[in-house]
């Protein structure tokens, strides 16, 4: 749960890489303190994400926005792609397929 995360974000040091996706429901089980550790990695609109919305995040811990993005429920897929130094370097990807309601 959110302490978890939390817990999480608190134990790695400065510069590491933080990648988040969330899929159909996030929101509603995402405390105050949640928004704020993945805010610390650079989040911007963390605290925005609405009901069933999709969102996708990398980050550095220490405030360093790499790519995120975040769509209203029905709103698709959220992808964000960076490149991140790792030794040689890699290009990473996160994607967050987002809610899609059974019933047209």
């Amino acid at each position: 749960g959110s302490d978890d995360l939390v817990a999480f974000i608190r134990s790695i040091r400065v510069g590491t890489t933080v990648l988040v996706g969330a899929l159909d429901e996030a929101q509603a089980n995402l405390t105050q303190g949640a928004k704020d550790a993945i805010s610390s990695c650079g989040a911007a609109n963390i605290t925005g994400l609405a009901y069933r919305g999709s969102y996708a995040f990398i980050g550095e811990k220490g405030g360093t926005l790499l790519a995120e993005q975040m769509l209203a429920a029905d709103g698709g897929v959220a992808e964000v792609t960076a490149q991140v130094a790792i030794d040689a370097g890699y290009s990473i990807r996160v994607r967050s397929a987002g809610y899609r309601n059974p019933m047209p």
